[in-house]
């Protein structure tokens, strides 16, 4: 899906692109490539406000993602000036040719309720729930404004505490493992910013162990889920656990919708072990999903170089390095490698 929407972005088709992208977010709704894809889409195609949205989305994937840091700085101008030209012609519709959009228009309004109203609500159910505190329903209506509110924290509190009460609720394990994963990805922005990197690392252990349980309970519910098998083997990957990776991605790439993402990671376990030759043939079919040298392929054509010069082919190395040097002189250190080898 993503290099399809790729391919219509570079043909000009920026509505189909962003089609597709905002199709990615639903399927992968963390995928942080496929939700700055869709940001920068909404961008193109003129509506700021929610082009913010996405890439709020993806630095809650990925708090270090600089691409979409950059983006959100340079859209929240944006995205106030917008909200501002909207509210003066809210009474002007003559100003707004298409009726459709400017429907679409007012019901974004009604959806994204300012700070202050989310606040105001919050202290009404806050009094209701000082009369009522085992209402369950008024615990998980105070998190989701907590979550707007962007306070991961104090609604993993009150989800926990939904959850002392409807024992089981796999609807509610699963919210409380999302705001766990969102609080901590919160933290650690918090000690990046303070530079603070030695708690930054710590939080980020956590997080790597929280993401792998989560994902594990998942995969006990949904067993056929190869999304989930994926992103299970990516975690173990990530924690050096190469042989339960290996197995965990070998039967996601029985999935055609994640094989070439499958045998990346694949590729990556057996480079890590030591297996320079299944390594190779599984960056090889990885390979074949990107024809041209985009951020994965450059990646791939990287560590088919390295495997290379491992097994003492030079020269295939270097035509490995070229592909790259050609389109990227300062990927990592291709420059050097193409001196080194030429």
């Amino acid at each position: 899906n993503l290099l399809l929407g790729i391919c219509l972005e570079s043909g000009g088709h920026t509505h189909s692109a962003l089609a597709v992208y905002e199709f990615l977010t639903e399927v992968a709704p963390r995928n942080p490539e496929g939700l700055k894809r869709a940001g920068a889409m909404m961008r193109v195609n003129g509506d700021p406000v929610r082009a913010l949205e996405y890439y709020e989305r993806a630095l809650e994937a990925d708090p270090r993602d600089r691409d979409a840091i950059k983006a959100r700085k340079d859209l929240a101008a944006e995205a106030a000036l917008s909200r501002s030209r909207f509210d003066e012609v809210e009474h002007s519709r003559e100003q707004i040719v298409d009726k459709d959009e400017a429907v679409r228009l007012e019901r974004s309004q009604r959806r994204h309720q300012s700070e202050d109203d989310l606040r105001q609500e919050l202290e009404r159910l806050e009094t209701n729930f000082a009369d009522d505190p085992s209402n369950v329903d008024s615990m998980l209506a105070m998190a989701d404004i907590l979550e707007k509110l962007r306070d991961p924290e104090a609604a993993t509190d009150l989800v926990q505490r939904a959850l002392s009460y409807r024992k089981g609720s796999t609807d509610l394990a699963e919210r409380l493992g999302r705001l766990q994963v969102k609080g901590l990805k919160k933290a650690i922005a918090r000690a990046d910013k303070a530079g603070d990197e030695q708690e930054a690392d710590r939080l980020e252990e956590q997080l790597r162990e929280l993401e792998l349980v989560e994902t594990r309970r998942r995969l006990e519910l949904t067993p056929g889920d190869a999304a989930l098998r994926l992103s299970l083997g990516r975690a173990l990957l990530s924690q050096g656990k190469y042989d339960e990776a290996a197995g965990e991605l070998q039967k996601a790439v029985a999935d055609p919708r994640q094989a070439d993402s499958a045998h990346m990671a694949l590729a990556q376990c057996f480079q890590q072990k030591g297996f320079l030759d299944l390594a190779r043939s599984e960056y090889e079919k990885a390979l074949k999903a990107h024809p041209g040298v985009d951020e994965t392929a450059r990646e791939i054509l990287y560590n088919l170089g390295v495997i290379a010069e491992a097994e003492g082919n030079s020269a295939e190395a270097r035509s490995f390095y070229a592909r790259i040097f050609e389109v990227d002189i300062g990927y990592k250190d291709v420059s050097e490698k193409m001196e080194r080898l030429k």
